[in-house]
């Protein structure tokens, strides 16, 4: 056991070593390795100025310096990590909006939705409070996995994190995503299995749109383009769609159908 430890210990600083030499900023889609942050819709690219805060939450809390020294107050961290303030604000009911104005919202919560599936399938690192792995952070293994102390400013515990998760995603998408146990509660704060993995580069996201609507669900599609051979090509080898479900639930409105497309 010690040894099969060791040797994934030593994995996840070689994944890590990579993260912060790249970046660890999830891409716009799970499926689109070179698409930019700006190209994902729906980004906040203006400071979070008084988004409604969680019980738990310190407006004021200010992050772990990173190696040059630079401290991330807590809207900074929800800018540069989520990339939307969208779960943390009063929305309208989307059944009520415009053409426009539901295409901007569907984009923010389109966003959320993809930053939370982005913690568990792209980069978990970036739930990390702090700017940089280090080595010397306390890990504890459970159940063959290793867990290091997310020291995370907006979701302090299991708990805050989950509560996020349900107020943008259904139950049944939530305990799915629960159930990977990439983060944990441990001593009563947040621990996650740190880590990232590549994404499909032959294939790339060039519009949304909103597909269908009614009083109680939108239909939200990513119009993708792939390339097999030359990623360079003017011209894609296929054009495919891909169809995500936001509903009208008991507890408001929530995606019922999102997942990471590849």
């Amino acid at each position: 056991m010690r040894h099969n430890a060791a040797i994934r210990y030593f994995i996840l600083l070689l994944a890590t070593a990579a993260i912060v030499l790249h970046g660890c900023s999830a891409p716009g889609s799970d499926a689109d390795m070179d698409q930019t942050e700006t190209d994902l819709p729906g980004e906040n690219t203006a400071p979070v100025i008084s988004p409604d805060q969680p019980d738990n939450a310190d407006e004021e809390l200010i992050l772990t310096e990173d190696a040059k020294g630079r401290q991330f107050t807590r809207e900074e961290w929800i800018n540069g990590h989520l990339r939307t303030d969208f779960g943390f604000r009063k929305n309208p009911d989307p059944a009520s909006l415009s053409d426009d104005k539901l295409f901007e919202y569907m984009n923010d919560a389109y966003t959320a939705a993809y930053g939370i599936f982005s913690m568990y399938y792209v980069c978990s690192d970036i739930m990390y409070g702090c700017q940089v792995f280090s080595s010397d952070m306390p890990m504890v293994e459970i159940d063959s996995l290793l867990y290091n102390n997310m020291h995370n400013p907006v979701f302090p515990t299991l708990e805050a994190w989950e509560s996020y998760m349900r107020g943008i995603l259904s139950d049944e998408l939530t305990d799915e995503l629960l159930s990977e146990k990439k983060f944990i509660s441990h001593e009563g704060e947040l621990w996650g299995v740190m880590g990232a993995r590549g994404t499909d580069i032959r294939m790339k996201t060039v519009d949304y749109e909103v597909k269908d609507r009614s009083k109680d669900k939108i239909v939200y599609t990513a119009i993708v383009e792939i390339r097999e051979d030359d990623l360079s090509a003017e011209i894609p080898d296929e054009v495919k769609t891909f169809d995500f479900t936001y509903s009208l639930t008991d507890d408001g409105w929530r995606w019922t159908k999102f997942y990471l497309y590849h």
